[in-house]
């Protein structure tokens, strides 16, 4: 039961009451006074230590405070705020115990014991204390609860008590860094041509050039170096890169009794498909479409922000990969949802399986699916592929 003190004997403690029953035998035995006095002595720190420890945890309270969210990989930093409820006895020598485990796995491999210590708690007062970490995988991760313990001051007999301060935290998949080649496969083929997609905006960018003033413009764009000398007023324009639709899918397929380089690649899909929606956010205005084909099938599509990143690297934290070949369905999906000139990227743990899908005929037979398919790039991570869009240096 949470919030309850137990007291046990250390096992200094054992070697002291030891050597005192040993005395109390050998006064008993032979009935030699000062053996008595000396067992009396030797009792009275034992029941002072007891009753020492037993009130230092008493009425001491924890609290955590964890990051908003982190990605596999990235350093966690976790505060724990121990209170000290009593009015007069402070606590001394605090240890506390705090434990984190991966929901959804049985390893006990994957349970984490972090050790940290509050040398003097003052009565009434509060005091923080922090560790770090570093979480490798991911997924959602349970912290608590928190044992508070003590072997002040003699180390013979040891106080506790637990505290039901739990708290839960998503790790994202790890982020990478996508190369040129990638950028390449987004803005390929876009309406048809190989074009350069540079045109003057009025949304500020990179700076492209100057132009006479028109009605509308922002005083903020006034060259006025330039307007000086041309006696007449100048203003800047700005390079404004056209966004691009593009479509994620996701296929994370391994065997029915995965070997540890599929469970790697399910890993490495995730990252890259993290990565891609990260990258794809960054850039205002772009129409994003994630379709997930695994244990369970998910589906997301909106305007790329930061609020719509947030919600897809969570739960892509939770994707697992299966058996099931959900694929053809969620192309179904992502193709009847598709805007008209999209970009659709399948990001695989196997080898491209669209020849396949074609010959079963599962997808419609109609000439706008066939241009979608056309147009279709499939990376395997499976292979060395990836490291030509992909990696983590």
């Amino acid at each position: 039961m949470f919030g309850r003190r137990k007291i046990t004997i250390c096992r200094e403690g054992w070697y002291y009451l030891f050597v005192l029953s040993f005395i109390i035998g050998g006064a008993i035995l032979r009935q030699v006074n000062l053996l008595v006095v000396l067992a009396g002595l030797m009792f009275g720190p034992l029941l002072f230590h007891w009753r020492l420890v037993a009130a230092t945890v008493r009425r001491i309270a924890v609290k955590r405070r964890l990051p908003e969210r982190i990605c596999a990989g990235d350093l966690l930093t976790v505060d724990l705020i121990a209170t000290n409820g009593r009015r007069r006895l402070d606590s001394w020598g605090l240890l506390l115990e705090d434990a984190i485990r991966l929901e959804g796995n049985g390893d006990a491999a994957q349970r984490t014991r972090v050790d940290v210590m509050i040398p003097h708690l003052p009565a009434g007062e509060s005091e923080r204390v922090s560790y770090r970490s570093v979480l490798a995988r991911r997924g959602r991760y349970r912290f608590g609860p928190v044992k508070v313990s003590t072997r002040f001051p003699l180390g013979l007999v040891q106080g506790s008590i637990k505290i039901d301060c739990r708290d839960w935290l998503t790790v994202c998949p790890r982020l990478g860094h996508l190369t040129r080649q990638w950028a390449q496969i987004v803005e390929a083929d876009r309406a048809g041509s190989q074009r350069s997609f540079r045109r003057q905006g009025l949304v500020e960018g990179d700076f492209f050039g100057l132009r006479d003033w028109r009605t509308g413009d922002s005083r903020r764009w006034i060259h006025w170096r330039t307007s000086a000398k041309q006696s007449n007023l100048a203003v800047k324009q700005f390079e404004q890169q056209r966004s691009r639709d593009v479509a994620l899918v996701l296929d994370l397929w391994h065997s029915s009794q995965p070997t540890d380089e599929e469970l790697e690649n399910v890993e490495m899909a995730v990252s890259f498909a993290a990565t891609a929606v990260a990258d794809l956010c960054r850039r205002a205005g772009s129409h994003l479409m994630l379709a997930v084909a695994g244990k369970s099938p998910l589906h997301f599509a909106a305007t790329a922000s930061a609020v719509f990143m947030h919600e897809v690297l969570e739960q892509l934290a939770l994707v697992e990969g299966g058996e099931t070949n959900s694929l053809p369905g969620v192309l179904r999906r992502v193709v009847g949802e598709l805007r008209t000139g999209a970009r659709v990227v399948v990001i695989s743990t196997r080898p491209n399986e669209m020849d396949r899908i074609r010959r079963q005929k599962i997808l419609a037979d109609e000439p706008r699916v066939h241009s979608v398919l056309s147009r279709l790039a499939w990376i395997d991570v499976s292979s060395d592929q990836l490291s030509r869009y992909f990696n983590f240096a």
